[in-house]
């Protein structure tokens, strides 16, 4: 399960490039902070989705990195 810890848009692309920062909680190797992930909506929505996070969730983390 995964807790989006930020999610930012990069430049001004087509298609946009994202930036996703988040924390796998199953992780549990010492030392582990975080992870970062590039790409397109439709690549991190994917990611995020096989890793057992809600559309509603995920719908909510990109609305969040639209407005900013």
């Amino acid at each position: 399960m995964f807790e989006v810890i930020n999610l930012f848009k990069t430049g001004k692309k087509d298609p946009q490039i994202f930036v996703l920062v988040l924390k796998d909680l199953d992780n549990t190797t010492k030392g582990y902070a975080q992870t970062t992930r590039h790409g397109t909506e439709s690549q991190l929505r994917e990611y995020l989705k096989n890793g057992g996070m809600s559309d509603t969730k995920i719908d909510d983390a990109f609305n969040r990195a639209k407005e900013a």
